[in-house]
């Protein structure tokens, strides 16, 4: 099994925010009724209004701290939840492979998030994964691409999101440009993992897209041995520096 290393994960950080925020706000407002009722047999109008008040106060606080809209968690934790599921899969590969997940890089003060980088004796692998449900449309050379789907009635609807075979190739261009004092003429490879339950009808030559992990797997493991091990501990040690 190769060693995943896990860096900072903002994904899971404002999923947990949500979570925290919700509660802390669903007991505001069970404490808001209770205020709600007592005060009732007193004074039964200001009862009512004192509890619409509060009941709408905490609400709005309670989703303003959020940081996101119930249907942004939902899509997170849908991510973070695909990412952590390729992740397990793709550490498979051999022990002299190390998987670094989450790790953040600054070019020419422009910084990337990289979901996971592969690295062994065959390669660096720039892994950017996209958990979806439907059929994925695109071309390399497009600027967005196309996600199909169909609803429980049938009814067909999508959705076009940015090129993910552009975001990883500006994921590969900032990291070569970081490992080039490390490592001299360093091949760095993009990949784009989708989610098994993707179907995709995309064409990419330079950017390796699939949806089977296991394919990837196999490419990475009969690709040639082109990294010696004192470039891979020196690779390691970059990394290493920021993660876990």
């Amino acid at each position: 099994m190769a060693k995943v290393h896990n860096g900072s994960q903002h994904l899971q950080q404002s999923i947990s925010t949500y979570k925290q925020e919700k509660q802390k706000g669903t007991l505001q407002i069970i404490l808001s009724l209770v205020v709600a009722f007592l005060l009732l047999f007193l004074q039964p109008l200001v009862g009512i209004v004192v509890g619409i008040i509060l009941v709408v106060y905490f609400s709005k606080r309670s989703s303003s701290r959020a940081g996101i809209s119930a249907e942004e968690y939902r899509i997170q934790l849908h991510g973070l939840n695909g990412e952590k599921r390729l992740t397990s899969q793709l550490a498979k590969l051999p022990e002299n492979y190390d998987i670094y997940t989450n790790v953040f890089i600054e070019w020419q003060g422009k910084q990337s998030e990289l979901d996971s980088v592969v690295v062994g004796p065959t390669g660096i692998y720039v892994v950017e994964m996209k958990s979806m449900r439907g059929r994925v449309y695109g071309d390399e050379a497009e600027k967005n691409w196309y996600l199909e789907k169909t609803g429980r009635q049938g009814g067909v609807y999508g959705k076009e999101f940015y090129n993910p075979t552009k975001q990883v190739g500006t994921h590969v261009y900032r990291l070569a440009n970081n490992l080039r004092p490390v490592v001299k003429n360093l091949w760095v490879q993009g990949v784009v993992l989708f989610d098994h339950e993707t179907a995709l009808d995309v064409t990419s030559q330079k950017t390796i897209v699939t949806n089977d992990v296991n394919q990837l797997r196999a490419y990475i493991e009969k690709q040639p041995l082109t990294v010696e091990s004192k470039d891979i501990a020196r690779i390691k040690s970059y990394f290493e520096q920021g993660t876990a």
